[in-house]
Formats: structure tokens, sequence, C-alpha cells
């Protein structure tokens, strides 16, 4: 009971001092992690009293296991900000189970029934993670990885700039600027110049991007030129004009092993568990009955989704399109 009221309490603290904390956060978000709350606690001698209510202690145990209950952005919190707001809601929880021992709630019917409904969801989710743990490891995790690489191989890149105008001229005249600067200029006409505002600040810099990417006009053009080249003609699509800069070209780096391993870990994690719970439909006599209990026809051949081994290609960042102001 104990512990399910701290739970409780975990729960409230970010909820209702959630915004302050928030607040606190961003204002010091370059403050190092290293100094982590969690780490100190558990430095602490688990048998140390940190409050007493009614005379009763709270011990630095009750406060560890506490902490483990918040985000682990809280945790790194430093010790001065957020050991008194634990303590404090350590005494809120000390005082709330004290009340309800009172008046006898761990043997309330509602207490009980949803106690049994916890215990319930417990025993079912330890059954299923232990079964889905025997069926993983990081041989078959390796084994996921080399066949996602083998069936995403690295895509080619350009890391482009632009400058976009209104007219097939303006955009000739800012091409003979260039020549006479060898392009040396570019960043420059592309902030005074470019009417895509966003990449103009920058120098007109589009960063690295596939040819889906971007639209096709745009692509064609950028793909076909040289590194460290630039439009000898305008470029037109539905933006406008465009004068382009190649700045590199390059294979798209894959993601690493460990980038990906949590991803692969919950793809098979799901085939797992659709292998465990196909196993247990087959050793078992299901039959299913509508609303008023008539008996439902089975339906011939179903069975789960069938799972899949490998995950789906990683969510890439897509360069801008080219967008007029």
């Amino acid at each position: 009971m104990n512990k399910v009221i701290i739970t409780i309490v975990a729960l409230v603290v970010l909820a209702g001092g959630g915004y302050g904390v928030y607040k606190y956060m961003n204002k010091n978000k370059d403050q190092s992690s290293a100094e982590s709350v969690l780490a100190e606690i558990d430095s602490a001698k688990p048998g140390i009293v940190v409050a007493k209510v009614n005379n009763q202690p709270i011990t630095m145990a009750e406060l560890k296991t506490f902490v483990k209950m918040i985000p682990p952005q809280y945790q790194q919190m430093p010790m001065e900000t957020l050991y008194p707001q634990l303590v404090q809601q350590l005494v809120v929880a000390k005082l709330v189970e004290t009340k309800a021992n009172s008046l006898n709630m761990a043997n309330d019917p509602e207490v009980v029934e949803k106690i049994e409904q916890a215990k319930k969801q417990i025993i079912e989710g330890t059954f299923i993670q232990r079964e889905v743990n025997k069926k993983i490891n990081d041989g078959k995790l390796k084994e996921a990885y080399q066949a996602f690489v083998k069936e995403n191989p690295a895509e080619e890149e350009v890391h482009a700039r632009h400058i976009l105008v209104d007219s097939e001229d303006a955009a000739k005249a800012i091409i003979a600027k260039l020549n006479d600067s060898n392009g040396k200029n570019f960043e420059e006409l592309a902030k005074t110049s470019s009417k895509d505002v966003n990449s103009g600040q920058n120098g007109g810099d589009l960063g690295y991007f596939t040819k889906q990417e971007m639209i096709p006009e745009f692509s064609n053009a950028a793909f076909a030129m040289n590194k460290g080249s630039f439009s000898s003609t305008p470029v037109k699509s539905s933006f406008g004009w465009h004068v382009i800069k190649v700045e590199d070209k390059r294979k798209r780096p894959q993601p690493t092993f460990d980038e990906l391993k949590p991803q692969i870990g919950a793809q098979l994690s799901r085939a797992a568990y659709q292998d465990i719970v196909t196993d247990l439909q087959k050793n078992a006599t299901i039959e299913l009955f509508d609303m008023k209990g008539k008996p439902l026809p089975k339906a011939e051949g179903e069975q789960p989704a069938a799972p899949t081994a490998v995950p789906a290609a990683p969510e890439t960042k897509t360069a801008p399109a080219p967008t007029a102001e």
C-alpha cells in the first residue's frame, strides 16, 4: 500500500509542480547532467532519517524508491533544488498513508478490486516480458541490423546552396556576378538577393538532401552538377528561378547499430510478442460470443498480424524545399 501511495504522489508532483520545474529546466538547460540527484541519493545510507511525521520516520530508502519513479530530466536537477521537494512529497505521502490506514482503506472493496486488477496486469506483463527477453539477444539484434543495412543502402546526398529570384533575367544577373568573382560571393548574394528568406539568411544553405527530398526540377539540376560548381543557367521551378551552388556530394551516413538498437529492439519485441500469442492460441480452445451470448462463427485462418524482424527505414531529416517569402 505504501508503494501505491508513493506512486500516486509522484504523479501529483509531476502534474502539479511540472510547470515550475519546466521553467527551471529550460533556464538551466546547459547544466551538466553529470551531477545527478539519483547518483547522490544512491550513495547515501538507506537508514538515514530524512523526516518524521507524527514520530514516524521517513528514511533515505523511501526517498531512493521515490526518486526512481520520476523522469530522468528531474533526476538531473541540483540536489539543493530537488531534495526539499522530494522530502516534502514523502511527508505528504506519509500523511495520506496514515489517514488511509486509519480508515482501513486496504480492505475497502473498491481498493481491493483495483489491487486485484493491478496484480493481474503485473503478472501478465511480467510473464510477457520474460518470454520476450528469452527470444531477444545481442546476436539477433545485430542480425536484424545487418539485414536493415543490406536492404537500405546508403543514398547519394548533395549539400547545396541556392538563390531564389522572381525572374530569369534576375537569375542571369546573379550568375554574371558569380562569374565575376568565380562564385566566391555566393553567400553574400544569397543574403541580399534571395526570396527564400529562411535559407537566404544562412547564405542560401539548404544542408544535405537526397534527390527525393527536393522538388524534381531542383534535384535534377543539383545532382547533375559537380562539387564546387554553381549554375551556368537559371533553374526554373514552381517557386521561381534558382541559382544553385553544390558544396559537397556524399553517401548519406547509415545509422550505427547503437543508434538503431532501441528501434530494432522494439520491433523484435513486437514480433516476439506476436509469436508468443500465436503459440498460446494454437494450444488453446477459443470460443467467441456476441453481446447476447450467441456463439460467433470462427474465422478460418484467423491469426495475429504477421511480425516483421527488420525495422522500417528510420525517419530522416528532410531538407526544406525552397520556399518563397
